[in-house]
């Protein structure tokens, strides 16, 4: 919905409309949850005498881009609305002859907002672009722990939570004609994760981080490299 209100309210300054929908490669920093981690493992290492180790540390992923942008009344200047989904996940596991635990940290992340391009070069047939990108995330951080014996059930536990972040990405695009009214385009930046506080999805909404900020924050900043099709709608 936000996406289609920011192609209504761009559009009007057009008859020309581009679609670019693409994969997005993405690196994570996510420096305050790692640390998190290592001072989970230390902790249940030193209470129950249990050596947690790293299984998965939030490793690169794939995900899903989307923009609608429109010429606007300078010729080189284009500006709309994008749609960004990412996630990673880590893991801290042990096992013995007797069962396992493991804590998993699953992070998903939607952005939107808008989008503002000029063209630094451009032909007939290809086109290299700055970007900035400026938007809201809406993540969904949850932490599951999973203990079982061999003899007995399995037991689980889940926290989830769901801060707000602002983002801003600098890039730059390289796109190339394919066909008509079709280009590739390739595009790298770098995204810039500014975490807001956590709060639980219990009734109480309850913030794990305090307005000062402390405590752990999901900060998914890293490289992003996307690269799909722009299709070009008149």
């Amino acid at each position: 919905m936000a996406l289609v209100l920011l192609f209504l309210f761009f559009g009007g300054f057009s008859q020309n409309v581009k679609i670019s929908v693409g994969p997005s490669f993405g690196t994570f920093s996510f420096a305050t949850l790692k640390e998190e981690n290592r001072a989970f493992a230390k902790s249940v290492s030193g209470s129950i005498n249990v050596p947690m180790q790293t299984v998965t540390d939030y490793p690169s992923n794939v995900g899903l881009y989307l923009d609608i942008t429109s010429n606007s009344n300078r010729k080189s200047w284009q500006s709309g609305g994008f749609l960004a989904i990412n996630s990673s996940v880590s893991r801290l596991g042990y096992a013995d002859y007797s069962g396992s635990l493991t804590y998993d940290n699953r992070v998903s992340q939607i952005t939107l907002g808008g989008v503002f391009q000029t063209a630094i070069s451009q032909t007939d047939y290809s086109q290299f672009q700055f970007r900035a990108l400026v938007g809201l995330s809406f993540v969904n951080n949850t932490y599951v722990t999973s203990l079982q014996f061999v003899d007995g059930p399995k037991q689980e536990e889940t926290e989830s939570y769901q801060p707000i972040n602002f983002a801003i990405m600098p890039s730059f695009r390289y796109s190339k004609v394919s066909q008509k009214n079709m280009r590739l385009f390739l595009e790298t930046g770098y995204f810039i994760d500014l975490p807001g506080n956590l709060f639980s999805k219990d009734p109480n909404n309850q913030a794990l981080i305090s307005a000062q900020g402390d405590g752990p924050a999901v900060e998914m900043s890293g490289i992003r490299v996307i690269a799909g099709l722009e299709f070009l709608i008149k």
